[in-house]
């Protein structure tokens, strides 16, 4: 994973402000944004009318990611309904439709993939799937208004013994039993059968991996209170068969404009990936099985501008699951869900192997990864959780989070 501190979650605001008169914003079949104006000696954006946008003075966005200046009159970005790639480790990044067309590009800007637009607009049907290891920043003069699509910023998931990437700014997941990339990276488990891997961290520490007749449990991955992004999970321990990789972490997104954010039915998936199972040990004497991948972190997903309003839609950044120990088969792989939410299913265990931890379910207990007796191994752990910040002059309360989950990611900031 990248060291890159500037997505960390800090108010950096700018010197000028905006007269705005917020309550009489709505949202229906159009924008109606009365209000606006330019203080003397800010930055002043103009108007747009066909968005329903007054003129208004520029808002630092947060993390402060610059796309004022010299060539800092940028179009308005209107996407057609579809499916779209964002590469964001290409130099320079860019948004491609299902055609292969370019419809959007970018710059790196310290590690993090950053579009500069006058607006961004997709009002129906556009799901965009985040691909390659750079997060994701996208900085609007006026607004970004989305409808009845998605974003996709989750972990992969692990099948077999390699660890699973992460995406946009997320890590990958550990390999041949060995600990999730990065600082806070799920331990890898170790003895004969194998121990589960730990979970990998986020904001929340990543849970523990389930022990076994050959060793005790496995430490998750620590938190921290500023990640870029999820980390990987560990993967399980080998035994003498081989252990499950680690889940990729969740990514990292931000959305930030200097008039509004307007989100309507809109889905983001910021889940860390899920472990694999663990190998079999077989019937042969002596042999003893694998333990089960723990999953990676969930991401860290930011909304940020004067007005942000959400209705419907969900934005999750739950840890993914832990894969199961094997024993005399293999243990099951953890599975995604589909939906908002987006909680997957920890892997099934075989007969005297641990089962991968479930998170979602309320209980700590159930995100742990399962004991392994006998030849089993143990099941993998939880990914951490990540956060999800939303900065406005009025953000919902900490009470009442916009479609977050789970509830107790979310962060409400107030723009002066």
């Amino acid at each position: 994973m990248r060291a890159i501190t500037s997505l960390a979650v800090v108010a950096l605001l700018g010197s000028c402000s905006a007269i705005d008169d917020f309550g009489k914003f709505s949202v229906g079949s159009g924008v109606d944004m009365a209000g606006g104006g330019c203080t003397p000696g800010c930055d002043c954006i103009a108007a747009d009318a066909a968005l329903g946008v007054p003129p208004h003075c520029r808002v630092a966005p947060l993390n402060a990611f610059n796309c004022a200046g010299a060539g800092a009159n940028h179009s308005t970005i209107t996407l057609a309904p579809g499916t779209y790639q964002l590469d964001s480790g290409a130099i320079p990044p860019v948004l491609q439709d299902g055609n292969g067309n370019v419809v959007m590009t970018g710059a790196q800007s310290n590690g993090a993939a950053l579009f500069c637009v006058g607006s961004l607009v997709g009002d129906q049907g556009v799901h965009v799937i985040v691909v390659n290891d750079s997060p994701v920043v996208i900085v609007a003069d006026s607004m970004i208004r989305l409808a009845n699509g998605s974003w996709t910023v989750a972990g992969g998931y692990a099948t077999d013994r390699n660890g699973a990437s992460g995406a946009a700014g997320g890590s990958v997941g550990g390999t041949n039993g060995n600990a999730g990339d990065g600082a806070g990276g799920g331990k890898g488990g170790s003895g004969a059968p194998g121990t589960g891997g730990g979970g990998g961290g986020s904001v929340s520490s990543g849970a523990v991996g389930g022990g076994s007749a050959g060793g005790s449990t496995t430490t998750g991955g620590s938190a921290s209170m500023m990640p870029v992004g999820g980390f990987g999970g560990g993967a399980g321990g080998a035994g003498s068969s081989f252990g499950g990789g680690g889940g990729g972490g969740g990514g990292a997104l931000q959305m930030s404009a200097s008039w509004a954010v307007v989100l309507s039915s809109v889905i983001f998936d910021a889940t860390g990936g899920g472990g694999a199972g663990g190998g079999a040990a077989g019937t042969t004497t002596g042999a003893t099985a694998g333990g089960g991948g723990g999953g990676g972190g969930g991401g860290v997903v930011i909304f940020d501008a004067p007005q942000v309003n959400i209705t419907g839609g969900c934005v999750s950044v739950v840890g993914g699951p832990g894969g199961a120990g094997g024993a005399v088969t293999r243990g099951g792989d953890a599975h995604p869900s589909v939906g908002c939410g987006f909680i997957g299913t920890g892997g099934i265990a075989p007969s005297t192997a641990g089962a991968g931890g479930t998170p979602g379910t309320g209980s700590a207990a159930n995100a742990v990864g399962g004991t392994g007796t006998g030849i089993g191994g143990g099941g993998g752990g939880v990914g951490g959780a990540g956060r999800v910040t939303v900065r406005s002059h009025n953000p919902p309360p900490a009470a009442t989070p916009p479609g977050v989950i789970p509830m107790t990611a979310y962060v409400p900031l107030t723009l002066p």
